[in-house]
């Protein structure tokens, strides 16, 4: 008897381009992966929430359908599970309209057809998932978990902004360009970062993110080095130089063209890294979900999650060889007549 399958879908994701897109492909989704039941989420909370439910009620292998803000909540919501319940399930992504980054880190293929194949097959791996201990903005301790990467800094400071109910259009504006202005400025933000029980660096912090796969919301393919199962996050961060400078390579990491002439950035391989904030509050954001502020932890979780890939030897196909009796006009290796006057 088949597995059973949630499949948790948020038409809203990619500016309800998913939406639109499940509408022409749910019956190809459902045929391949059924059994299956579909749940529809419109937050990262309710696809934490159903993920969460899916697993206790059986099901034992779940699918996103959505953006990066769908992904984080399934993992959220699956990471609440005991070490032993998550080892029992495939979770697997779904890109209808456009690659998700996490598809895109696993190098899964754009075809559809292909990615219900390599879903219904169900081979998995045992990746990372990165893990945030900070501070909430009201008061308190939270946890969060994310596959792709954290930040801290002008992104979180930005994202809250942008996000905050309490102001409208005109009032984000001016508050947005604060939040810039005071991120690349010299009086801060000032942090340290501590990694095994050493200061790796304490100085002013425009922007730092530890990465688990190689894609971050609104910089893209910002870490090509990192690897989801290696045991290890990328942490990256940006600061000490003048103001301009800084914000020539935030533009940098922002603009895709502009992306090699910005590099500025300086990285290292951890397993566990704490922030600190030295002036004033600074965010953090997680798969690009805003969360709390510093200090902060930032650890990862090894082999974690079993993720649906598509299966190696897939991938090494043999190549096409055409048979010297089909060729024509062609020519064969060395000084031998073509095949076609043969």
């Amino acid at each position: 008897m088949a597995e059973a399958t949630a499949i948790i879908l948020n038409p809203k994701g990619n500016h309800s381009r998913d939406g639109r897109q499940w509408m022409a492909a749910q019956r190809a989704c459902l045929r391949e992966l059924a059994p299956a039941e579909v749940t529809v989420v419109e937050s990262p909370q309710e696809a934490a929430q159903a993920a969460h439910q899916s697993a206790l009620q059986g099901c034992r292998k779940i699918v996103t359908v959505g953006d990066s803000r769908t992904a984080y909540g399934v993992v959220n919501g699956i990471m609440e599970l005991a070490e032993s319940h998550r080892a029992q399930l495939r979770v697997g992504f779904l890109s209808l309209s456009r690659p998700d980054l996490w598809s895109r880190t696993l190098e899964l293929p754009r075809s559809l057809s292909r990615q219900l194949q390599i879903l219904s097959a169900g081979h998995t791996l045992p990746f990372d998932v990165g893990r945030v201990d900070c501070q909430r903005p009201e008061g308190g301790e939270i946890t969060r978990h994310f596959l792709n990467g954290a930040s801290f800094g002008v992104t979180g400071h930005l994202k809250r902004e942008w996000r905050n109910p309490e102001t409208n259009l005109l009032q984000t504006l001016p508050r947005l360009a604060e939040a810039l202005r005071d991120a690349t400025s010299p009086r801060g933000p000032r942090v340290r970062l501590e990694c095994r029980d050493a200061v790796l660096y304490e100085g002013d912090c425009a922007l730092a993110m530890l990465m688990g796969g190689r894609y971050y919301p609104a910089f893209g393919h910002i870490a090509p080095h990192a690897d989801p199962s290696d045991g290890l996050l990328e942490l990256a961060w940006l600061g000490g130089q003048p103001w301009w400078e800084l914000a020539f390579r935030l533009a940098g990491l922002w603009l895709g063209p502009m992306r090699p002439h910005a590099p500025g950035l300086r990285w290292q391989s951890v397993e566990r890294v704490r922030a600190v904030s030295l002036d004033g509050p600074v965010y953090v954001e997680v798969d690009g979900q805003p969360i709390g502020r510093l200090p902060a932890t930032f650890s990862v979780v090894p082999r974690a999650l079993p993720v649906i890939v598509e299966p190696v030897a897939v991938k090494l196909r043999k190549p096409n060889f055409t048979p010297v009796e089909k060729m024509t006009n062609g020519r064969l290796v060395g000084n031998i007549k073509s095949a076609a006057g043969m």
